[in-house]
Protein backbone atom coordinates (compact mmCIF):
# COMPACT_ATOMS: atom_id res chain seq x y z
CA UNK A 1 0.00 0.00 0.00
CA UNK A 2 1.29 3.07 -1.01
CA UNK A 3 2.04 6.33 1.81
CA UNK A 4 -1.11 8.07 -0.08
CA UNK A 5 -3.09 5.36 0.07
CA UNK A 6 -2.09 4.55 4.03
CA UNK A 7 -3.30 8.23 5.18
CA UNK A 8 -5.02 10.38 2.79
CA UNK A 9 -8.18 8.19 2.87
CA UNK A 10 -8.13 8.21 6.80
CA UNK A 11 -7.81 11.83 7.08
CA UNK A 12 -10.37 12.51 4.80
CA UNK A 13 -12.81 9.96 6.93
CA UNK A 14 -12.37 11.67 10.37
CA UNK A 15 -12.34 14.76 9.02
CA UNK A 16 -16.15 14.10 7.31
CA UNK A 17 -16.73 12.49 10.52
CA UNK A 18 -15.89 15.53 12.40
CA UNK A 19 -17.94 17.82 10.25
CA UNK A 20 -21.41 15.37 10.51
CA UNK A 21 -20.27 15.79 14.30
CA UNK A 22 -20.34 19.91 14.33
CA UNK A 23 -23.23 19.27 11.82
CA UNK A 24 -25.01 17.44 14.97
CA UNK A 25 -24.00 19.76 17.41
CA UNK A 26 -25.13 23.31 15.25
CA UNK A 27 -28.67 20.95 15.21
CA UNK A 28 -28.75 20.90 18.78
CA UNK A 29 -27.96 23.87 19.27
CA UNK A 30 -30.63 25.58 16.58
CA UNK A 31 -32.94 22.74 18.91
CA UNK A 32 -32.02 25.08 22.12
CA UNK A 33 -29.21 23.31 23.77
CA UNK A 34 -27.22 26.14 24.91
CA UNK A 35 -24.02 24.19 25.65
CA UNK A 36 -23.32 24.29 21.52
CA UNK A 37 -23.64 27.71 21.86
CA UNK A 38 -19.84 28.89 23.46
CA UNK A 39 -18.97 25.08 22.11
CA UNK A 40 -15.63 26.46 20.33
CA UNK A 41 -14.29 27.79 24.00
CA UNK A 42 -14.75 24.47 25.78
CA UNK A 43 -12.12 22.50 26.94
CA UNK A 44 -12.12 19.02 28.57
CA UNK A 45 -9.43 20.08 31.56
CA UNK A 46 -8.35 23.52 32.23
CA UNK A 47 -5.23 23.01 31.05
CA UNK A 48 -6.09 21.81 27.99
CA UNK A 49 -6.66 23.60 24.70
CA UNK A 50 -10.14 24.60 23.30
CA UNK A 51 -12.04 22.70 20.78
CA UNK A 52 -11.01 25.84 18.17
CA UNK A 53 -7.65 25.12 19.12
CA UNK A 54 -8.30 21.19 18.17
CA UNK A 55 -10.22 21.88 14.69
CA UNK A 56 -6.78 23.86 13.76
CA UNK A 57 -4.71 21.02 14.97
CA UNK A 58 -6.66 18.74 12.91
CA UNK A 59 -5.65 20.75 9.73
CA UNK A 60 -2.14 21.15 10.96
CA UNK A 61 -1.50 17.47 11.81
CA UNK A 62 -3.33 16.68 7.99
CA UNK A 63 -3.21 19.01 5.50
CA UNK A 64 -0.06 20.97 6.74
CA UNK A 65 1.65 17.33 7.35
CA UNK A 66 1.09 16.29 3.83
CA UNK A 67 2.50 19.48 2.49
CA UNK A 68 5.63 19.20 4.80
CA UNK A 69 5.87 15.76 3.46
CA UNK A 70 6.58 17.12 -0.06
CA UNK A 71 8.68 20.64 0.57
CA UNK A 72 10.88 18.99 3.42
CA UNK A 73 9.78 21.77 5.88
CA UNK A 74 7.33 21.28 8.85
CA UNK A 75 6.18 24.80 9.77
CA UNK A 76 3.00 23.95 11.45
CA UNK A 77 0.45 27.58 11.25
CA UNK A 78 -2.88 27.90 13.47
CA UNK A 79 -4.71 30.74 11.87
CA UNK A 80 -7.90 29.36 11.31
CA UNK A 81 -10.46 31.80 13.65
CA UNK A 82 -14.64 30.40 13.75
CA UNK A 83 -17.50 32.40 14.52
CA UNK A 84 -19.30 29.42 14.55
CA UNK A 85 -20.01 25.94 14.37
CA UNK A 86 -21.08 26.68 11.15
CA UNK A 87 -17.72 28.30 10.33
CA UNK A 88 -15.96 24.99 11.56
CA UNK A 89 -18.06 22.89 8.80
CA UNK A 90 -17.33 24.74 6.03
CA UNK A 91 -13.37 25.16 7.11
CA UNK A 92 -13.37 21.27 7.15
CA UNK A 93 -14.89 21.29 4.32
CA UNK A 94 -12.69 22.66 2.57
CA UNK A 95 -9.47 21.09 4.21
CA UNK A 96 -11.12 18.38 2.82
CA UNK A 97 -10.83 19.10 -0.66
CA UNK A 98 -7.38 20.75 -0.01
CA UNK A 99 -6.49 17.56 1.08
CA UNK A 100 -8.15 15.40 -1.83
CA UNK A 101 -6.51 17.42 -4.50
CA UNK A 102 -3.15 16.73 -3.14
CA UNK A 103 -1.03 14.97 -5.81
CA UNK A 104 -0.65 11.41 -4.90
CA UNK A 105 2.40 10.50 -6.90
CA UNK A 106 3.71 13.61 -4.85
CA UNK A 107 2.93 12.49 -2.13
CA UNK A 108 4.46 8.88 -2.45
CA UNK A 109 7.49 9.87 -3.59
CA UNK A 110 8.42 11.72 -0.52
CA UNK A 111 8.01 8.26 1.82
CA UNK A 112 11.83 7.98 1.62
CA UNK A 113 12.53 11.70 2.08
CA UNK A 114 13.68 14.06 4.93
CA UNK A 115 11.11 15.88 6.92
CA UNK A 116 12.65 18.23 9.35
CA UNK A 117 10.53 19.63 12.44
CA UNK A 118 11.82 23.19 14.16
CA UNK A 119 8.84 24.49 15.88
CA UNK A 120 8.12 24.06 19.89
CA UNK A 121 11.13 23.16 21.00
CA UNK A 122 11.31 20.23 18.60
CA UNK A 123 14.49 19.75 16.19
CA UNK A 124 13.76 16.47 14.58
CA UNK A 125 14.58 14.68 11.45
CA UNK A 126 12.21 11.92 9.68
CA UNK A 127 11.93 9.89 6.81
CA UNK A 128 8.63 11.11 5.01
CA UNK A 129 6.62 7.75 5.78
CA UNK A 130 7.77 7.90 9.64
CA UNK A 131 6.54 11.69 9.90
CA UNK A 132 3.46 10.79 8.68
CA UNK A 133 2.77 7.15 10.71
CA UNK A 134 4.58 7.77 14.08
CA UNK A 135 4.35 11.54 14.57
CA UNK A 136 1.29 13.44 12.24
CA UNK A 137 -1.40 10.29 12.34
CA UNK A 138 -1.01 10.40 16.18
CA UNK A 139 -1.26 13.87 16.71
CA UNK A 140 -4.18 13.94 13.83
CA UNK A 141 -6.07 11.52 16.23
CA UNK A 142 -5.36 13.32 19.30
CA UNK A 143 -6.82 16.41 17.83
CA UNK A 144 -9.70 14.64 16.41
CA UNK A 145 -10.67 12.18 19.74
CA UNK A 146 -10.24 15.80 21.91
CA UNK A 147 -12.86 17.62 19.71
CA UNK A 148 -14.98 14.85 20.07
CA UNK A 149 -14.59 14.27 23.82
CA UNK A 150 -15.48 18.12 24.14
CA UNK A 151 -18.85 17.68 22.66
CA UNK A 152 -19.40 14.47 24.25
CA UNK A 153 -18.89 15.59 27.58
CA UNK A 154 -20.78 18.78 26.77
CA UNK A 155 -23.92 16.68 26.17
CA UNK A 156 -24.15 16.06 22.96
CA UNK A 157 -25.70 12.19 21.77
CA UNK A 158 -22.83 11.25 19.70
CA UNK A 159 -21.04 7.71 20.16
CA UNK A 160 -18.14 5.74 18.69
CA UNK A 161 -19.85 5.40 15.34
CA UNK A 162 -20.19 8.94 14.73
CA UNK A 163 -16.42 9.11 15.67
CA UNK A 164 -15.29 6.30 13.46
CA UNK A 165 -17.99 7.74 10.32
CA UNK A 166 -17.89 6.03 6.91
CA UNK A 167 -15.81 2.93 7.27
CA UNK A 168 -14.28 1.98 4.62
CA UNK A 169 -15.34 -1.63 4.18
CA UNK A 170 -15.78 -4.42 1.16
CA UNK A 171 -18.50 -6.54 0.52
CA UNK A 172 -18.15 -10.00 2.31
CA UNK A 173 -16.90 -12.83 0.41
CA UNK A 174 -19.38 -15.51 -1.18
Amino acid sequence: MSLHDNVVPTYIQFITSLKRIVMIAESARLEGNSKMTNILDARLAPDMMPLSFQINSIAVHSLSALKALISGEFDPQYSATFKDLSDVASYLTELRAEIAALDKESIDAAANGIVIIQTHGLDLSFTGSDFLTSFEQPNFFFHVVTAYAIFRTNGLAIGKFDYLGRLRSMPKPS
